[in-house]
């Protein structure tokens, strides 16, 4: 009875993952057609192409017969997962500049040293104790600044009409 579900929820899986990969692929092709000049167009058909990567490699790994075929396939669909993630911050990039607020400095530069990364790199070099140092303290630094709210341009223009009818 639990050999029949196991099989019968794996194969409903292949099922899934064979109709992402094919949703994904073909909204990759969409939006390849639709709008190839717009920046978050690109940028989401870059994530729309690691997405069908993972979920087509699934896929193929789940109907791999050797072991070594299923380990290539994984392989592959990790490169599709780590390059993913670097397009979420590429994408949210796009989107805050299309909106006229474009990221600048650390996410910038932690965005290209995302996309520099190999998957699976290790770090260059370790500390001799063999552990790395911790990334983030937990007190702000004293030389940047907090910053302040800036209200917007509709904001200031409904505050100074909110004063102005004031008697």
């Amino acid at each position: 009875m639990l050999e029949t579900l196991t099989s019968a929820l794996m194969v409903v899986n292949q099922i899934l993952n064979a109709g992402n990969a094919v949703t994904a692929f073909s909204l990759l092709l969409y939006s390849l057609t639709f709008n190839p000049k717009e920046r978050t167009a690109r940028i989401l058909a870059l994530l729309l192409g690691c997405l069908a990567l993972v979920y087509a490699t699934d896929v193929m790994a789940g109907t791999a017969t050797l072991e070594s075929e299923q380990q290539i396939w994984l392989r592959l669909q990790w490169a599709g997962i780590s390059f993913g993630a670097a397009g979420y911050m590429h994408i949210s990039d796009a989107l805050l500049a299309a909106t006229g607020r474009p990221s600048r400095g650390p996410r910038v530069s932690a965005m290209w040293r995302r996309w520099r990364r190999l998957p699976g790199s290790a770090p260059r070099s370790l500390p001799p104790g063999g552990r790395p140092a911790p990334r983030c303290s937990c007190s702000p630094s004293p030389s940047i600044p907090p910053r302040r709210f800036r209200p917007t341009r509709s904001a200031r223009r409904r505050s100074v009409r909110a004063s102005s009818s004031d008697p």
